[in-house]
């Protein structure tokens, strides 16, 4: 749109590009003056319609492309004497792009678009600088001038603004989810390291209770070697005095007694270690139940 819009000013005015090109066609300069202007108008339609999708209307997008489109053709086609009399109806397409363009931009404002409020300024100036170059063209208006290049210059000026704000605002967005993302993972550097030294004690729990198993395990590999010496002791014994009556190598009667009361004797000690045994298997299973009570000292 502004590239086409800054072509026509070259056909305007003082028309520099006859300044520049001496034998340029005056009924080329005056096609691509029209159709330059009629290609603007859906170009800037489809800039808002961008712009702002939401508040658009896709028929109207289209109808304004094809009337300028056939326009221009007509303009082509046809010699300058004929189509500079239908001036009236790009004048027309113009007003009605204007108030096409204003509408989307107040619905836009209203809507609370970022950056509507500067739009629709900038396309008031515009849009007055165009109506008021349609009056100039027609005499009704000479003190004026032509000024939709000013307007342009404005609303060019605002996109810059426009632009200008969004980097910034993206700018400043970067810099906070930067900040957030620091403050993360200094926070996320303080839960690993909170929660390794919460698996280093669980780590130092857990070998203690390995040692203290293995402890365990050592005391009661003792103990089960001591039970046998206690238990193959007295058997062996045991075997011996039965063996000594048995074969008779003992015949006297108090000597068999003496026998027999120590074999009594070793019975009823292996008899108070299993019975220890037994008070031993049941501690280790949790099926004794501890009475405590206040005993006296003196």
């Amino acid at each position: 749109f502004c590239l086409l819009f800054s072509l026509r000013m070259l056909l305007l005015g003082e028309i520099l590009i006859t300044r520049l090109f001496p034998g340029f066609s005056w009924a080329l300069q005056i096609r691509l003056e029209y159709i330059t202007a009629a290609l603007s108008l859906p170009m800037f339609i489809l800039f808002f319609a961008g712009l702002y999708p939401a508040q658009s209307l896709r028929k109207i997008n289209i109808a304004f492309c094809v009337s300028t489109a056939l326009y221009s053709v007509l303009v082509s086609v046809l010699p300058p004497l004929r189509f500079t009399a239908w001036l009236w109806l790009l004048q027309s397409l113009v007003c009605l792009c204007i108030a096409y363009v204003l509408w989307m931009s107040v619905r836009a404002f209203l809507h609370r678009n970022e950056g509507a409020g500067i739009v629709l300024l900038s396309c008031l100036v515009f849009g007055a600088t165009i109506v008021n170059d349609v009056l100039y063209v027609h005499e009704w208006v000479r003190t004026t001038g032509q000024l939709s290049a000013f307007g342009l210059l404005v609303f060019m000026l605002s996109q810059s603004m426009l632009q200008s704000m969004k980097l910034s605002r993206a700018f400043a967005g970067k810099e906070r989810l930067s900040a957030q993302l620091a403050e993360l993972n200094s926070s996320l550097h303080e839960k690993i390291k909170e929660r390794t030294s919460k698996l280093e004690q669980a780590n130092e729990a857990l070998q203690l209770k390995a040692d203290e198993l293995y402890r365990l395990e050592a005391s009661r590999s003792h103990l089960i070697s001591n039970i046998s010496h206690d238990l193959g002791t007295p058997l062996t014994s045991i075997q011996g005095y039965l063996e000594a009556i048995i074969d008779r190598i003992v015949v006297e009667e108090e000597q068999k007694d003496r026998y027999l009361r120590i074999i009594h004797g070793k019975v009823l000690s292996m008899e108070r270690l299993i019975d220890d045994l037994f008070q031993l298997s049941r501690l280790e299973a949790r099926q004794i139940a501890f009475v405590t009570g206040s005993i006296r000292t003196d």
